[in-house]
């Protein structure tokens, strides 16, 4: 299942990095990729969020929205997720434990945040760092209320729980999401051999 060597080339296409050019570029002045989010993203978040107490909702609500950015930029570059069977879209696991994931089909989890421009470094509750294949960072501008949010930009993955809390000046780009499924192919491949 070799999949992801005809990503590559849509990979290139949003890369977040240009080569050399940017190499003293802080990681937010990167240019990445901008995730519009509609009617259909709003519908979505506010399906798991409208049950909840209006101070706890805009959390959830931005996780939500979080979880929708990465799955539409997934597909995007044909990476199939499950946004519907998601542990972020059961309802229970979003409101206890503040659980953020898209699955990825074949791959397994990955967890989904937000953070603001002013942000420094990023981490997730513990419970959220069990059985996940990493973390999709997502970047969300200046609101007043969450129905505002347009758009938001999908900046980063890493696979390095462990090292978390992580500065986001040494958060991986997006595109070590595809090298970490590659891996995960040819794993497969190699242990489908034995």
């Amino acid at each position: 299942m070799f999949i992801l060597s005809r990503i590559r080339l849509k990979s290139s296409l949003y890369t977040t990095r240009k080569k050399m050019a940017i190499l003293d570029t802080p990681l937010l002045e990167v240019q990445h990729a901008h995730i519009p989010l509609g009617t259909n993203a709003h519908e979505y978040a506010n399906s798991l969020t409208s049950h909840l107490d209006p101070s706890a909702k805009p959390s959830k609500y931005i996780n939500a929205l979080a979880v929708y950015a990465v799955h539409r930029n997934l597909r995007y570059i044909e990476i199939e997720s499950d946004l519907k069977n998601s542990k972020g879209s059961v309802i229970s696991m979003n409101t206890l434990f503040g659980i953020s994931s898209l699955h990825l089909n074949g791959y397994g989890d990955i967890e989904c945040c937000v953070i603001k421009k002013d942000c420094t470094e990023i981490n997730i509750p513990e419970l959220a760092k069990d059985n996940i294949l990493g973390l999709a960072v997502c970047l969300v501008g200046n609101y007043n209320d969450v129905a505002e949010i347009h758009e938001m930009s999908v900046i980063g993955f890493t696979d390095n729980i462990d090292q978390l809390p992580l500065a986001i000046a040494n958060l991986p780009t997006f595109d070590s999401l595809i090298g970490l499924l590659e891996k995960l192919d040819i794993d497969k491949a190699t242990v489908s051999k034995i």
